[in-house]
């Protein structure tokens, strides 16, 4: 017999005939005891004069469960035995199973699961319920017999197996074993929808009722999702559950979903508020957050980005909250805090830290804290502020008292003006009770105007810069420059000279990617966001979010670094709510393996609220990684997160092991002989050359590199080099392993450059290439080593690790001890 679930439906938890008879409805939220804050408690009196009490009506199908309250109780399956006759239980004895407890409805098939995720996901929330529970509920010998036990036109029964030997509906053993089993929560016997409300399950047989106190009835009715769906649930209390909030759950399904009017009687109406649909409930959550501090003045912001910078806020221990002194120059606090004025906040301690995933999503336990900040008058502890230039002092901070230019920004794109000066006020910085200045304000950047636009660091000076943030041995390998000079001046073998040799390419691409400085982020064209030495990116996640990306393959292998202890803390990106694509079959070693023109990517994603990746979407790129807050606090990873050293050598460390690792296949200019094969880190074999071929890498990784994974090859521009360069040496009769033959490289690989950038101004590409020969010259020479006294960018580091050695043999790349 085939089995039909019928559609799924929803229904109002008392049916019409029950309302009209209950006097003085009460529609009210749960007080936390023993169910949750956001169930919804139903209550009213009952006619004295009514035998019948009033039933539950499950709000949608599925599998049906009892939980009671008191299990010693609960009757054994020998006593239910002793009172069973032919296979059937004895209704006198049915009459005496009383039993209060919590009815569950889980929502268990396939298609059932399908249309909830549809018709009742609120968009803030992003889960729909998959469980509802009910209580207190009465069982009754009509329920059990018609609804239970009466496996012919009661619900979907089930099998149970007894001494190995499967028991199935109909067998003398089954109905005693149902009874027992459903008594014991250990049967779930199916609740469906009928084509119409009057043939429903809950319709249609009867359903256990709801126990009276002096006449009066309480229902309490909580919705929710389990983490761990297998777990068994004995309380709605569960720390497995999610709880889904039940009345904005119901009006969001509203007139559309339930199958009758949601107006008609006055327990209906109390439970609707005259709300068809969740907007209104979404609209006060807005309402908190923006009174709080987060999210746009001009709500123009997607509230999943002022969810997610609420919850980011909510992690740390300190917090913001209004001055109770005010001082007297500043508009009165109510109209200051409208505006978000940094000066009439002071630093104030977060008791209650959120510790759960960082989502955007306004899950349960984000609620409750937006409920307490707002109850306890915090704000948001952090504020971007922009600067006209002329309020600046000498050294670029504004000056005590002058007013800015705009108080709190937001968008990436929110202000688009070249000429202001953004700085972070960051209260989770400062000490509980203590206020900011524009002293302590934090410099982060301005808005670049080119590619798309968006935030973009200022170049760091001798004022500007942060000790930490620039590319040295000491920040990324706890190294002491002058062990890594010495190592090169003791001939140049063994491990630190190795390291030595490595930390001087990747510094001189550093120069062309970040100017050297871990905090120079960028974020003003389609790449989206911009970190580190090779500037690992979201290219091409605006257009294509569910593309791989750098800044992809760079969390997952941070990701691999954290959980393998290597760089304990080094995951940056979750934090911010953002990890590596990782499936079920995968994980983030294997994740951080893949490879595309010896780059390493991943698909970059959002988080859900069971910690698993989910894409991102092209408005969610626009809106959240770019801005202004998510800009910052790149900036504060590259001046002050320990790991990130560690996290950042070893991924660019990684590259450079990879490019020189790639095989150039070399036609032979003779007929018959085949190709050569060589490893590019044997023909790139000079600091200078690895430098330069790493760098164009880096810009543009599909001209020096095509492939992926194991196919990886030098594209036809390597190819065309290495050829032509091996011609001259042999003019002057020397091999590739000769100081000829990388001079001519030299020569060669700054011809293919620009060959490429020509190809690429041909093509239209939407990148410029043409800022690569002029980073080709400074590689070579960069100038700021031979500087007297300050250099322009304030760089601290020793000169001998800048000046690229040009022989052969002179590239010499360390190696990592432990690799994914």
């Amino acid at each position: 017999m085939t089995i039909k679930f019928g559609p799924m439906a929803f229904r109002v938890p008392i049916s019409k005939a029950d309302r009209t008879n209950v006097a003085d409805p009460k529609v009210e939220p749960g007080d936390g005891t023993n169910w949750p804050l956001e169930a919804a408690v139903i209550s009213g009196i009952w006619p004295a004069a009514f035998k019948n009490l009033p039933a539950i009506r499950p709000i949608f199908p599925g599998a049906m469960r009892f939980i009671a309250f008191n299990p010693g109780e609960v009757p054994t399956l020998t006593e239910i035995e002793a009172n069973t006759k032919d296979g059937w239980v004895n209704d006198a004895y049915l009459a005496t199973l009383q039993l209060t407890g919590t009815l569950l409805v889980r929502a268990q098939h396939a298609k059932h699961l399908k249309d909830l995720v549809v018709a009742g996901t609120i968009a803030a929330i992003e889960e729909c319920p998959t469980l509802a529970m009910y209580g207190p509920v009465q069982l009754t010998s009509d329920f059990l017999r018609k609804a239970v036990l009466d496996f012919n036109t009661g619900l979907i029964a089930g099998s149970f197996y007894k001494d190995l030997r499967r028991i199935d509906p109909g067998d003398t053993d089954w109905e005693a074993l149902a009874l027992s089993n459903f008594l014991n929560g250990a049967y779930e016997p199916m609740l469906r929808a009928g084509a119409t409300l009057s043939s429903d399950d809950a319709e249609r047989l009867p359903m256990p009722q709801l126990p009276l106190t002096h006449n009066e009835f309480t229902l309490n009715v909580a919705l929710a999702w389990t983490r761990e769906p297998a777990a068994v649930l004995f309380s709605p209390k569960s720390n497995n559950l999610e709880i889904i909030p039940t009345l904005p759950f119901m009006r969001h399904i509203g007139a559309k979903g339930i199958r009758e009017p949601i107006t008609g009687d006055s327990l209906i109406e109390k439970l609707f508020e005259g709300e068809g649909s969740s907007a209104p409930w979404v609209n006060r959550l807005k309402a908190k957050l923006k009174q709080m501090g987060f999210g746009a003045l001009d709500d123009s912001l997607p509230l999943e980005q002022t969810i997610r910078e609420f919850q980011i806020a909510a992690k740390s221990p300190i917090a913001a909250r209004a001055r109770s002194n005010p001082a007297p120059e500043l508009p009165i606090p109510e109209a200051q805090l409208a505006l978000r004025h940094f000066g009439d906040l002071v630093a104030a301690q977060n008791f209650d830290p959120y510790s759960g995933m960082v989502t955007g999503r306004a899950n349960q336990r984000t609620r409750e804290l937006v409920d307490r900040w707002h109850r306890d008058e915090l704000r948001s502890p952090l504020l971007i502020v922009a600067y006209k230039d002329e309020d600046l002092d000498a050294k670029g901070r504004p000056k005590a008292g002058v007013k800015p230019a705009f108080n709190d920004l937001w968008a990436r794109q929110e202000v688009k003006n070249s000429k202001l000066r953004m700085f972070a006020a960051d209260f989770t910085r400062r000490l509980d009770g203590s206020d900011l200045s524009e002293s302590d304000l934090e410099p982060i950047g301005f808005y670049a105007s080119f590619g798309s636009g968006g935030p973009n660091t200022l170049k760091p000076n001798a004022d500007l810069r942060v000790e930490k943030a620039e590319v040295t041995p000491e920040r990324l390998l706890s190294l002491d420059q002058a062990d890594l000079i010495e190592a090169m001046a003791s001939g140049g073998t063994g491990e630190l000279a190795d390291i030595a040799s490595s930390f001087k390419i990747i510094r001189a691409v550093s120069e062309c990617e970040n100017l050297g400085y871990l905090d120079q982020i960028n974020a003003y064209d389609n790449a989206g966001l911009s970190y580190g030495p090779c500037h690992w990116a979201m290219a091409g996640a605006v257009g294509n979010p569910k593309g791989p990306t750098e800044l992809g393959g760079f969390a997952a292998y941070l990701r691999y670094l954290e959980r393998e202890g290597i760089a304990p803390d080094a995951d940056v990106l979750l934090p911010q709510g953002m990890a590596a694509w990782i499936g079920r079959d995968n994980d983030a070693s294997s994740i951080a393996r893949s490879t595309s023109g010896a780059a390493y990517y991943s698909q970059l994603c959002f988080l859900d609220d069971r910690g698993r990746p989910r894409a991102m979407t092209s408005d969610g790129v626009r809106s959240m990684v770019p801005s202004w807050r998510s800009f910052y606090r790149w900036v504060q990873i590259g001046r002050r997160c320990e790991q990130i050293g560690l996290g950042t050598w070893r991924m660019a460390l990684r590259r450079l092991r990879r490019l020189a690792g790639v095989t150039i296949v070399v036609p032979s200019t003779t007929e018959g002989i085949p190709s050569t094969l060589i490893q590019m880190g044997d023909a790139f074999s000079s600091e200078l050359l690895m430098a330069q071929l790493m760098r164009w890498n880096v810009k543009a990784p599909g001209g020096v590199v095509i492939g992926s994974g194991d196919k990886e090859k030098a594209s036809p521009y390597i190819v065309r080099a290495v050829q032509a360069a091996k011609q001259d040496a042999a003019q002057a009769s020397a091999g590739i392993n000769s100081n000829t033959f990388v001079e001519a490289l030299v020569r060669r690989l700054r011809a293919q450059l620009e060959a490429f950038v020509a190809d690429m101004l041909a093509k239209d590409e939407p990148v410029d290439h043409t800022e690569l020969p002029r980073q080709f010259d400074e590689i070579a020479d960069p100038k700021w080593v031979d500087l007297l006294g300050p250099n322009p960018l304030a760089f601290h580091l020793d000169g001998r690790l800048r000046v690229l050695s040009k022989g052969h043999g002179t590239a010499r790349i360390a190696p990592l001890a432990q690799e994914p």
